[in-house]
């Protein structure tokens, strides 16, 4: 017997240890997880049908906060911007206003794949970590007054998000439709863009109702009203997101060929000044030339001139000798008539020779 009381003793204890968790109240149970991050919440769902129950309602409960959390950051944002456009494009926020956006499309596009199913109850918010991902960015472009460029800080965000979308449509939808015995006729996204709701249906094939029961079908036929009426604002949403890309497209377009004009108007100046700059040099060679000339003429007048003077000189010196030594006609009367006066007068001309 005393053998007995351990043993039992031991089994309780190992019965209270086991049953400790089932014991925990849902609430605590979704209070402990959500201390955990949603990837982790995500993966902790295989454990067992509690926790995959409990894990869908926080993940659930995860985005919904994500999307206020958004909300709340683009509210702040929008009141320390500017009102008017083209002062918010040169304002320091404006790189946090261009994040937000695109964090914005990349949720409208999760909800469009994921609220449809949400709504039926066939699933949760399976991707975790694009919760975690998220969060991470709104709370950088919140405490940071220089993030990141747009495509940087968003590239891990749209890789699993889009990486998450393809898997379920491609992966989990089907199997969605086979277990639940609803199907979901969707339109085509094409570029995660939605065409006309007319082509989209839902039919139920079968219902696990008994056939006196109206009760869930009316639950399923609000939940289809809620799903269309979710689907209509988000056509709404997607149709404004891509007129304001066609704006945006036609203003760059419109630029484009704006820089292309100037950029060719700059290459036809620019042969223009080249071409200039080709005759002013070539003007400056033909000047150097003139200059040099000029120069050789002017050396060459004045050495003509100089030999010109020195003649001219000569013959005054002449001229002015043969004035000085040729007689008076007065002193030649003074002497003999005759050939007395004619020996003497032979000298001058005498002189007159030799000069």
């Amino acid at each position: 017997m005393a053998d007995d009381i351990p043993s039992t003793s031991a089994a309780g204890n190992d019965e209270d240890s086991l049953a400790t968790l089932q014991s925990v109240p849902d609430v605590v149970l979704s209070h402990v997880l959500s201390y955990l991050s949603y990837e982790r919440i995500s993966q902790l769902r295989s454990l067992c049908r509690r926790f995959n129950r409990i894990g869908q309602q926080v993940l659930n409960q995860g985005f919904t906060k994500l999307d206020r959390y958004h909300s709340q950051c683009a509210k702040e944002l929008k009141a320390q911007l500017p009102r008017r456009e083209s002062e918010r494009r040169m304002h320091p926020l404006a790189r946090h206003c261009d994040i937000l956006s695109a964090v914005e499309t990349r949720l409208s596009l999760l909800a469009m794949t994921y609220t449809k199913y949400i709504d039926l109850q066939l699933c949760c918010f399976i991707p975790g970590k694009v919760i975690d991902e998220a969060f991470r960015v709104l709370h950088l472009v919140k405490t940071t007054k220089d993030p990141p460029r747009t495509h940087e800080l968003l590239q891990e965000l749209r890789d699993l998000s889009s990486m998450a979308m393809e898997h379920f449509d491609e992966k989990i939808v089907p199997d969605l439709k086979k277990k639940s015995g609803v199907e979901v006729r969707l339109s085509n996204l094409a570029n995660h863009s939605l065409s006309s709701l007319t082509s989209r249906s839902l039919k139920v094939n079968t219902l696990s109702t008994p056939p006196g029961s109206r009760e869930q079908f009316t639950k399923l036929h609000s939940q289809y009203k809620a799903t269309l009426a979710s689907f209509n604002s988000h056509k709404r949403e997607l149709q404004a997101c891509k007129n304001e890309l066609q704006e945006v497209r036609k203003a760059a377009d419109e630029q484009s060929r704006k820089l292309t004009q100037q950029q060719q108007l700059t290459a036809e100046l620019s042969s223009r000044l080249a071409s200039q700059n080709l005759r002013v040099t070539d003007q400056e060679k033909r000047i150097v030339e003139q200059d040099k000339r000029l120069a050789e003429l002017e050396l060459k007048l004045d050495a003509l001139a100089s030999t010109a003077t020195k003649p001219a000189l000569g013959r005054l010196g002449c001229a002015k000798r043969k004035a000085e030594t040729s007689p008076s006609p007065s002193a030649g009367g003074d002497d003999d008539g005759g050939g007395g006066g004619g020996g003497e007068g032979g000298m001058p001309s005498a002189k007159k020779e030799r000069l």
